[in-house]
């Protein structure tokens, strides 16, 4: 079995960088164990209130259309009516991957891949343990996420920082493989702010009493509701 070649300092950061991730993440969880409860409570007393508001939301947005049918069709019967050709869609750039990041991004799902397959580790429970986290994770990168993050993720798995190898991939790569730990803070810190920065976070955190919120979303919803009918009314009488 081939012993992992990273420099020291490369293991301190990366060993530093799982410890910062753990600490968020377990900060998320607390916060998450502390809020859910409450939206729970909340959704639960305001439930007709929420109920009647997509109701009625999808009741003014069906009129909404008809009422844009209704003017088209008044349109095509006038002597000036000309027809508009469909907009095509121009994607930006950055969203579109070119041939060779798709044939690398298969490259690198493959590589990774052959090395952290659970079937690989069927001695060694907590290895495949691992190793079947590792694989929903890459193919969750392969499907969806951006080819810079597969890469670092390869880097991260070529390198042995998972689990031990036996040989190391074909693919070269100038990435640190320590750049997939730096993604994953960034995401967990991103997240945690803005979890406090949710409204329920807020109400919990700084209200003598929370619940008093029930009563300014049963005002909100209330306000929203009336309006709603409003609109409904008089778009009802105008189609």
């Amino acid at each position: 079995m081939m012993t992992n070649n990273l420099p020291s300092d490369t293991h301190a950061n990366r060993d530093l960088l799982k410890n910062k991730i753990a600490l968020k993440t377990k900060e998320l969880e607390r916060l998450e164990r502390m809020v859910f409860p409450f939206e729970k409570e909340l959704i639960t007393a305001l439930e007709s209130q929420i109920v009647e508001v997509q109701e009625l939301t999808s009741l003014y947005k069906q009129l909404q259309k008809a009422k844009k049918v209704k003017r088209f069709l008044q349109k095509q019967k006038g002597k000036n009516f000309v027809q508009q050709e469909s907009l095509r869609v121009v994607r930006n750039d950055e969203d579109v991957e070119t041939d060779y990041e798709k044939k690398q991004r298969k490259a690198l799902y493959r590589e990774a891949m052959i090395c952290v397959h659970p079937d690989k580790f069927s001695i060694d429970s907590d290895q495949k343990d691992i190793a079947t986290d590792a694989a929903s994770q890459l193919i969750d990168l392969y499907k969806n996420g951006r080819f810079e993050e597969l890469q670092a993720f390869h880097a991260y798995v070529m390198s042995g920082s998972l689990v031990e190898l036996e040989h190391r991939g074909s693919l070269k790569s100038d990435i640190d493989p320590n750049e997939y730990l730096e993604i994953q803070y960034q995401k967990v810190t991103l997240e945690l702010r803005a979890f406090k920065k949710k409204q329920t976070y807020i109400v919990l955190t700084t209200y003598e009493n929370p619940m008093d919120f029930l009563e300014e979303l049963k005002a909100y919803y209330s306000d929203r509701i009336f309006k709603l009918h409003k609109r409904t009314r008089k778009a009802k009488k105008k189609i």
